[in-house]
């Protein structure tokens, strides 16, 4: 999990200037259109501070999208749901997931909800990175990886919302070729893909947490209590199952960049770091399906154990074969730290499988392709997104107005 995007980039409207020659303009409403034409010019200050916070970026977000969606309503309802066309209504931004720096313009509110909600959502990626990057030291992991994960599953909410609501209020030809990757429902795709792969992957390090503090706990003599090697092969699969269905997600968003809109608008360090993220993934569900023969096998058995060590094998060797790379704006030293961990664990893990297997197991180590891989737990799933009621109703269009109704 890593901090895959750049901060995005607005340049703001006058929403009042715009309306107040499609709509009447009650004090009331004039209030909101200012206070919303304040949210759009704080947005544009908070994206052009060199040291503005991921979670500023957020709330600057969360202050303007409720005027946009009411106004996105609204608009909807008094063109009876046909396009319409404001000509001054043109919105300009600049892609967090693309590679360049490049501002676009597209006319409609639908582009700017779009923009908000998207930008969001790759914000809040970002932020549950951070999350992600703080528990690695920290001495309470769980809460940092939960709030990680709430934030991944609040992501994978948002994205959908964009793909099955607002995309589809374009037709195809309105989205220009070289446009944000954002317009493209396949690149929607992989950013789902990327939010609940992430959210399931971080979820099985809460559970690796909760096996060292078992791990950790005092025994007496050489034996690990029934209760606790029961609850630590348990929480193995588990592990071993989330990670193989998070590999499985990131692997489809990393298939998409094949699709050449993609692979020409979107930011390439993006799908190395789903490459990296793959390969930890493959290893840490071998690793522990490895651990959960070996909490299964007993002195006597005749297959677990044998099991374990081809497991654990198999991991140390696609440890050689680790493939993608994450820049250090992205996390790149926390990376480097997790890998070198991770190839440290399993490699002694291996060593002391093989040791005990040969001094007191004794059983014969099968070839990897004929055991199974982990079967797939999709068990962490979307928080749906709600856009809330609209701040005002019932806008009316303006005598000799300029709102265009498509036919």
């Amino acid at each position: 999990m890593f901090r895959c995007f750049k901060t995005p980039h607005t340049k703001g409207l006058d929403i009042y200037a715009v309306m107040k020659d499609v709509v009447t303009i009650t004090t009331d409403v004039k209030s909101k259109l200012n206070n919303a034409t304040q949210a759009e010019n704080d947005l544009v200050s908070y994206c052009d501070k060199k040291n503005a916070t991921t979670a500023d970026i957020i709330h600057a977000i969360d202050a303007v999208t409720p005027h946009i969606h009411t106004l996105y309503t609204e608009l909807n309802r008094l063109s009876q749901g046909r396009p319409y066309m404001i000509k001054k209504l043109q919105f300009e931004w600049r892609s967090p997931s693309r590679g360049d720096k490049n501002f676009i313009k597209m006319h409609g509110l639908n582009y700017e909800l779009l923009m908000l909600i998207t930008s969001k959502a790759t914000m809040m990626l970002n932020q549950s990175a951070e999350s992600y990057e703080v528990a690695q030291t920290a001495s309470d992991k769980q809460k940092h990886f939960t709030e990680a994960v709430k934030l991944c599953k609040e992501a994978a909410g948002l994205i959908t919302y964009a793909r099955d609501t607002l995309l589809p209020s374009w037709s195809a030809d309105e989205i220009p070729s070289d446009s944000h990757p954002e317009l493209l429902t396949e690149f929607l795709d992989l950013l789902h893909s990327y939010a609940i792969g992430s959210a399931r992957m971080i979820a099985s390090e809460t559970l690796i947490a909760a096996r060292e503090a078992i791990l950790a706990k005092p025994v007496e003599g050489y034996e690990i209590p029934e209760e606790d090697r029961n609850a630590l092969q348990v929480k193995a699969e588990v592990i071993a199952g989330l990670s193989r269905d998070a590999s499985v997600k990131l692997t489809t968003a990393i298939s998409m960049f094949s699709n050449s809109k993609i692979s020409k608008n979107v930011d390439k360090d993006i799908k190395k770091a789903l490459e990296w993220l793959v390969s930890m993934l493959e290893v840490r569900e071998l690793q522990f399906m490895a651990e959960s023969e070996f909490y299964t096998s007993k002195p006597d058995s005749t297959e677990q154990y044998g099991r374990a060590v081809a497991y654990m094998d198999k991991a140390r060797r696609l440890c050689n074969t680790w493939g993608g790379k994450v820049t250090d704006k992205a996390g790149g030293k926390v990376a480097t730290a997790v890998k070198k961990a991770m190839v440290e664990k399993v490699t002694q893990r291996l060593e002391q499988m093989q040791f005990d297997n040969l001094m007191v197991y004794h059983e014969p180590v099968p070839e990897f392709s004929t055991l199974k891989r982990a079967e797939a737990l999709a068990q962490i799933g979307e928080k749906p997104y709600e856009p809330g009621a609209p701040l005002y109703t019932d806008l009316e269009l303006k005598k000799g107005g300029k709102m265009h109704v498509e036919k």
